[in-house]
């Protein structure tokens, strides 16, 4: 039996397992296959660490490749996305209209749609649905229809045209539908419960339960909270659900920390670089979806907290290191 033969079996048997204090530490430990990379980034080139760039490599997909294997796609983009924020603010000033960088990023983000679509049929074909299917039936389609052009193309006998509309419309429908699932969050016709910052800091609160209350029920519903389970519902969804009316206060926090990491990454900081970067990847699918508490997002903020704080207390006073891996600044 295949890897993806296996992969619903083994997401059925992962969402039946209790969290445990190994778990969580387990899933805090993954974001840290990040940072190796983004630390020769920020360092000096020098041929001698070619061999760690390439070590640091694989091990930065680590994570992916185990989301793949769950056909997942989530943690798949993050992982992209961060890596592209990572050498665009570190090799490229920040300028993603760089030429150099310009044809490798439209290649890239084809190759992306691509294995992103081909997870998606796969995941699709395991649950015996087709994506012609899929489009019309399942959840992200409730707001949006393909119109006729997208729908003969999906359909037709070419080769080629099927597989651009499978690519157009089973990934730009995804990207979209968050808009409409927020409005249909906002205009629930029952009474919207609150979270108070749970449904964003879920691995937080789950965490604190398994340490102060072992075996204690959880504290919400999902679908009581956002209504309609397994959308995107951008950003601003799990910021309603949490805080209501109050949610741009948060925003104005949210503000606040951003322009600080950033301006502590683009001085030198080696402590802020990569949550600042991560704070690149969530303020980018703002208006998809949540990578706050979606695609490892409470786990990557916390592995990258426990980073800021280790080179913090090694460098208290936040000047630069001294010696042949002296950070560079760095801009976005």
């Amino acid at each position: 039996m295949t890897v993806f033969g296996n992969a619903l079996d083994l997401r059925e048997t992962l969402t039946q397992v209790a969290a445990g204090p190994v778990s969580i530490a387990g899933a805090i430990l993954l974001p840290f296959c990040f940072i190796p990379l983004i630390l020769l980034l920020v360092s000096r080139f020098k041929s001698t660490q070619i061999p760690l760039y390439f070590i640091s490599i694989i091990i930065f997909f680590l994570p992916a490749i185990e989301s793949l294997a769950l056909l997942s796609r989530s943690i798949m983009l993050t992982t992209l996305a961060l890596g592209f924020a990572a050498v665009v603010c570190t090799r490229f000033q920040g300028n993603i209209f760089n030429r150099k960088l310009m044809a490798a990023t439209a290649v890239g983000i084809v190759l992306m749609l691509i294995a992103s679509t081909l997870v998606f049929i796969n995941r699709l074909g395991l649950s015996d649905m087709s994506l012609s299917t899929s489009v019309v039936l399942s959840v992200y389609a409730d707001n949006l229809q393909p119109n006729e052009t997208a729908w003969r193309g999906l359909v037709s006998g070419s080769t080629i045209e099927s597989a651009f509309y499978s690519t157009l419309l089973s990934n730009g429908m995804y990207y979209i539908s968050g808009a409409f699932e927020f409005s249909d969050l906002w205009a629930r016709p029952d009474a919207q419960p609150f979270a108070y910052g749970g449904y964003n800091g879920i691995a937080y609160v789950r965490a604190l339960q398994i340490v102060l209350a072992p075996g204690s029920d959880p504290l919400f519903d999902e679908a009581d909270l956002v209504h309609k389970v397994g959308v995107f519902q951008t950003f601003f969804g799990g910021l309603w659900v949490d805080f209501g009316y109050f949610g741009p206060i948060v925003m104005f926090l949210f503000g606040y920390i951003s322009k600080l990491a950033a301006t502590l990454a683009r001085a030198g900081s080696i402590a802020a670089l990569p949550i600042y970067l991560y704070i690149i990847i969530v303020i980018f699918f703002m208006p998809v979806s949540n990578f706050v508490n979606g695609g490892l997002g409470n786990y990557i903020i916390a592995a990258f907290l426990i980073v800021a704080g280790f080179f913090r207390a090694r460098n208290p006073t936040g000047r630069k290191p001294a010696g042949k891996y002296e950070s560079r600044p760095v801009s976005a």
